[in-house]
């Protein structure tokens, strides 16, 4: 028990539901190739929330901010308001414009800029909130990247620091930052609950057996055996998921 407690720092906790299924599954399989061919499937949303969201300042700030998601190595591209187009008829047809030319300075260009995202379906409600009170990032991710969550979360939650400093609210989405605050709550979880349950084993055991040989035993049977197979887990490569 002792050997296979030394063995327990080395266990690492897996959260990708990708994982917990067959890599042979015909659909695990359909969908790496799909990945492979158009993109990769998971994506990270940081949304910013403000009622003075279109002040010169921030906006460029925010244009910085989706440069610097897109120079991250994971990301394959971010769409924003920074990013994406507008189609404006012409006489021969149509044309492509930057939806976003520059940076507003004035209320008329502020007015403008979103008289032009009101008329855009693919922007409005999706990237901007139909209020005009915040403003959305999506990274799509690398599908060929080695993922690391909770790097790329401290990352995304390091460039936003200066927008969540301000006052600003901040909201991420995407199953890679989910992933990354389900392993770091779940050790938070545990210290902070385990006691309680073994508390109350102890005093079930101390109802049910009315000796504290009746209660140490059983409980010590119960933590030796938990510790060799967390322990086994580590020392076979053997990733506990949730």
């Amino acid at each position: 028990t002792v050997l296979f407690l030394r063995q327990m720092p080395g266990l690492e906790v897996d959260t990708n539901i990708k994982n917990m299924l067959p890599p042979d599954m015909p659909t695990v399989k359909s969908l790496n190739q799909m990945e492979a061919v158009f993109g990769g499937s998971e994506i990270i949303v940081l949304a910013v929330k403000s009622p003075h969201l279109w002040s010169k300042e921030t906006l460029e700030y925010l244009s910085a901010l989706g440069d610097s998601l897109s120079d991250l190595p994971e990301m394959d591209r971010v769409m924003s308001i920074f990013t994406a187009t507008n189609l404006t008829s012409t006489p021969d047809g149509f044309s492509v414009e930057d939806l976003v030319e520059s940076i507003p300075e004035t209320a008329p260009e502020v007015n403008a800029l979103k008289s032009r995202i009101r008329d855009n379906d693919l922007v409005y409600g999706n990237l901007v909130s139909e209020d005009f009170k915040a403003i959305s990032f999506i990274g799509l991710l690398r599908p060929s990247a080695e993922i690391n969550d909770t790097h790329l979360r401290e990352t995304t939650e390091r460039l936003a620091a200066k927008v969540k400093a301000d006052g600003y609210e901040i909201y991420y989405a995407g199953l890679p930052l989910t992933r990354s605050f389900i392993s770091l709550h779940m050790g938070t979880d545990m210290r902070r609950f385990l006691p309680y349950g073994i508390l109350i084993l102890i005093l079930l055991l101390a109802v049910s057996f009315r000796s504290w040989m009746g209660v140490s035993l059983p409980l010590l049977v119960v933590i030796m055996r938990t510790i060799r197979t967390f322990g086994r887990m580590a020392l076979l490569a053997l990733k506990f998921t949730c």
